[in-house]
C-alpha cells in the first residue's frame, strides 16, 4: 500500500505563522519574499489549507478591522507549534524532480537548436545568482538581529551554490553541444533508424 503523501502546504503556512501572524494575503506576500525560490504556494492552496488548519485547531483565526474592511488574521496555536515541530524532526521524503530542460536534452539529438534552450537556462541561472546575492545583502542589513537569520542564510546559500553549479553545467553542456555535428534532419552523429 502506498504511503499517503503529506500536505506540505500546511507546514509552509505553519512555519510562516510561527514567525508572525498574518492574513492569507500576508502569507502569499511573505512566500514571495522568502521561500518562493524553492517552495511555491498559490491562492488555491493557501486559503483551503488555512481553513483545514483552523478545523484541526492548528491555527486560530481572528477578525481585525482595517478601515472599512475586516481582515481574517491567522495565528499558530500551541497544537500547531507541536505539529510543526514534529514535522521538522521527521525525515525528509525523497523527491524525484521534474526538469523539462533535461527531458529535452535527453531527446536533444532530434533538434539542432537545443543549444538555445541551454543558453536561455544559463541566463536564468545568472539572473537568480544576482538575485540571491542581492537578497543576502538585504537580509543581513534588515534582519541582522533576527534569530532565524542563520537559517534563512543557509537556505539562501543552497540556492546560490545550486545556481553556481548549474551555470558551470551549462558551460560544459554548451561546449559538448558545440562539438557535435548536426545534419539537416537534426540528428547528430547518430545514424537515423527511419
Amino acid at each position: 500500500m502506498a504511503k499517503k503523501r503529506l500536505n506540505q502546504t500546511q507546514f509552509a503556512l505553519l512555519g510562516l505563522l510561527e514567525t508572525e501572524p498574518g492574513t492569507g494575503y500576508d502569507l502569499k506576500r511573505r512566500i514571495g519574499e522568502s521561500i518562493a525560490h524553492f517552495w511555491q504556494e498559490g491562492w488555491g492552496q493557501i486559503y483551503p489549507t488555512l481553513k483545514q488548519l483552523e478545523v484541526e485547531n492548528l491555527v486560530r483565526r481572528s477578525v481585525m478591522k482595517s478601515g472599512k474592511r475586516e481582515l481574517q488574521v491567522y495565528r499558530i496555536t500551541r497544537l500547531g507549534r507541536a505539529h510543526l515541530t514534529a514535522w521538522l524532526a521527521s525525515p525528509v521524503s525523497p523527491e524525484v524532480p521534474r526538469n523539462e530542460l533535461l527531458l529535452k536534452l535527453f531527446f536533444g539529438g532530434q533538434l539542432d537548436r537545443i543549444q538555445e534552450h541551454v543558453a536561455v537556462y544559463r541566463k536564468e541561472q545568472e539572473r537568480l545568482l544576482s538575485n540571491y546575492i542581492s537578497l543576502e545583502s538585504q537580509l543581513r542589513r534588515k534582519a541582522a538581529a533576527h534569530p532565524q537569520l542563520p537559517f534563512w542564510l543557509i537556505t539562501l546559500n543552497y540556492g546560490r551554490h545550486r545556481v553556481q553549479a548549474l551555470i558551470r553545467w551549462c558551460e560544459e553542456t554548451q561546449k559538448t553541444l558545440d562539438t557535435l555535428e548536426w545534419n539537416r534532419e537534426g540528428t547528430h552523429g547518430i545514424a537515423s533508424a527511419r
